[in-house]
């Protein structure tokens, strides 16, 4: 059914958004105080990795699928979510910028 796989979106964008505020709000205060650019790109990919592992185990919990299939799903799911995001984001900066 949809149920599951319902509510396991929903419990991810929870996780999402509980996990990645404080996280990246560590990560600024942590590139203030040591301003390299290569810190920004680890926390990137840490918090990019946090991701794809919390879907990989849910699905593998939920689905019962090998570890390859879940890390496979999860890391598109994360990339196509970043895409998506973004396209949404410069989509509304354009909007604004165009009728502002």
């Amino acid at each position: 059914g949809w149920r599951a796989p319902f509510t396991l979106a929903l419990h991810y964008l929870a996780f999402v958004f509980l996990f990645f505020l404080p996280f990246m709000a560590a990560m600024a205060a942590l590139m203030q105080r040591i301003p390299v650019p290569a810190l920004g790109y680890a926390g990137f990919a840490a918090g990019g990795a946090v991701a794809v592992l919390w879907l990989a185990l849910a699905s593998r919990r939920l689905l019962a699928e090998s570890w390859l299939r879940a890390l496979s799903k999860a890391l598109l799911i994360v990339v196509i979510g970043m895409i998506v995001d973004n396209v949404m984001f410069f989509t509304a900066v354009t909007l604004t910028l165009h009728f502002a």
